[in-house]
């Protein structure tokens, strides 16, 4: 075959899909346009040294209907890939129907064994569509010239008797212009419609560079956009289906898919799928693990193989974690350092603390500036400043310490009605928790001392409560105000008895003062002679 043709079909057998699916001329003497195509895949599972296929090509990417058929059996590799001539069971090759609409063609392929489901389908590209030429008015033609035209024409280098020889079997041949010249390892391309020249793909050791002509990998695509339009790679399906998903697969050395990415087109999802047993998701800077999803769930951030469901390690200070809103309320932060451990609310004067050097306790408040409370491993609790310091319960009544009672801050104030006697109807006892039986409400061993709350109910009802469970409890933090008031009572009536027994006491006082006298004059009486 003359040069020129060569370097034709070549260029019509390049422009296909970097898919799994490929095609090339091939069985020239089918005819001056070649009808069958070669098309490699791999067989999901091998079974033996040969494989039949069922290739059929549709008008749609799902469903649809079969336009063509054919069954061949294909030797296979011990990876399972196999290479076949599409249409060679024709003597014809592949009808000229099938491309004649210009509609996009489906290849379907599927193994012809139990348990073997069709593959999904592959488009048909470009070389499978220059079929169509062979319908048109210029079929078996190039350009509507004979290829003979072609073949005679003159190489770079000139050749008058290949012209001539072309001139006198085709009083319409004229003698074209050299071919434009190409650089060693460049793919070429069409430069007008006869000429071929360099394009920007080199091939360099087996490596493809766009762009470059020392390519840096299998494939390295090199190129200049500072304006962030460009990014050296696209890729888009053009379906419209709910599972279509634009992306990436990759495979291991046996094969067997490992790893996906890619969009999805209806839910714009983007989706990273490690398939391998036991893969996980590692982000790396500098060589070092950043960020990691290992295959059972656990997170780690600076940790390599987290055992949490979310591990992190740093350095200590401040870097720990955050979380912060846009305004820069409700932030959280978790730190160490210093022998310290912080949980900080809000901010910097919001702290919860657990401090390793110091007794090992929890404290709350500002760091460094004194903390509001402190708990230590003894189970002492210590809240306020040093000189104030409240408890209290949710409706703000005081529990302990020392809290605001101003006026000012209060309204409907109402004195207690009289508690002495129901107060006195109270019984204090001592006992013991059932703490085997509630191990869920961490009652301790040691006796203890108080009120039964059913005993509580019946006289002052209102100091107690029941729980989400049916359980009673009692509010002892109202006791010291109920106290105050008996005490009050108890003081009411002693005064009353006090001035009682002030005026008994006077008149004890005078009657023993007439008494003194009645005595007196008895004996003045008794000592007067007798007249």
């Amino acid at each position: 075959m003359h040069s020129r043709v060569r370097s034709v079909m070549f260029a019509l057998s390049f422009a296909v899909s970097a898919s799994a699916l490929f095609a090339q001329s091939a069985q020239p003497t089918l005819g001056a346009v070649d009808r069958v195509f070669r098309i490699g895949g791999v067989v999901p599972t091998v079974a033996g040294p040969a494989e039949t296929i069922a290739l059929a090509i549709y008008d749609s990417e799902t469903g649809g209907t079969a336009l063509w058929t054919e069954v061949q059996t294909v030797a296979v590799d011990s990876q399972g890939r196999y290479s076949v001539l599409l249409g060679s069971t024709d003597p014809a090759g592949l009808p000229l129907d099938l491309f004649a609409t210009g509609e996009p063609r489906w290849l379907s392929t599927q193994v012809q064994r139990a348990g073997q489901a069709a593959q999904p389908r592959s488009l048909l590209t470009s070389v499978p569509y220059a079929l169509r030429a062979a319908k048109a008015s210029d079929a078996d033609t190039l350009g509507g010239r004979p290829a003979s035209s072609y073949l005679l024409a003159p190489s770079a280098g000139g050749d008058p008797a290949a012209d001539s020889a072309a001139a006198a079997s085709d009083p319409t041949f004229r003698s074209p212009s050299p071919l434009t010249s190409g650089s060693i390892g460049r793919i070429g391309k069409f430069v007008t419609g006869v000429d071929l020249g360099d394009s920007v793909m080199t091939e360099s050791s087996g490596r493809i560079g766009v762009g470059t002509t020392a390519p840096l990998d299998v494939v390295h695509s090199a190129f200049t956009d500072g304006s962030g339009v460009l990014t050296g790679y696209a890729v888009q399906n053009l379906s419209s289906a709910a599972g279509a998903y634009s992306g990436m697969l990759f495979y291991d050395h046996l094969g067997n898919l490992g790893q996906f990415q890619g969009f999805n087109n209806s839910t714009k999802e983007y989706r990273i799928n490690n398939i391998g047993t036991g893969g996980t998701i590692n982000f790396m800077i500098g060589s070092s693990s950043k960020f990691l999803v290992a295959n059972n769930g656990n997170v780690g951030i600076g940790v390599p193989s987290p055992t949490y469901k979310m591990d992190v390690s740093y350095g200590g200070g401040s870097a720990g974690l955050r979380l912060k809103s846009t305004s820069n309320f409700s932030a959280l932060d978790m730190f160490a350092t210093g022998g310290e451990a912080f949980l900080r609310f809000g901010d910097a004067t919001n702290l919860l603390w657990y401090n390793s050097a110091s007794a090992t306790q929890w404290r709350i408040g500002e760091f460094d500036s004194g903390d509001r409370m402190n708990v230590d491993t003894l189970g002492n609790v210590t809240i306020g400043t040093g000189t104030t310091g409240c408890l209290r319960d949710r409706n703000a009544t005081v529990i302990a310490g020392t809290c605001s009672s101003d006026l000012r801050f209060k309204t409907n104030v109402s004195p207690f009605a009289p508690m002495l006697d129901k107060l006195s109807r109270l019984q204090p006892v001592s006992y013991f928790w059932r703490a085997s039986d509630y191990a869920d409400r961490h009652f301790g061993t040691d006796q203890s001392w108080g009120l039964i709350a059913q005993d509580v109910e019946q006289v002052l009802p209102e100091l107690v409560v029941t729980d989400e469970q049916g359980y009673l409890a009692v509010n002892y933090s109202k006791l010291p105000l109920i106290t105050i008031q008996a005490v009050k009572e108890l003081k009411a009536e002693n005064d009353i008895l006090k001035a009682q027994n002030a005026v008994l006491g006077s008149r004890l006082t005078a009657l023993e003062q007439a008494l003194q006298q009645l005595t007196a004059y008895f004996e003045r009486q008794v000592q007067a002679p007798k007249q």
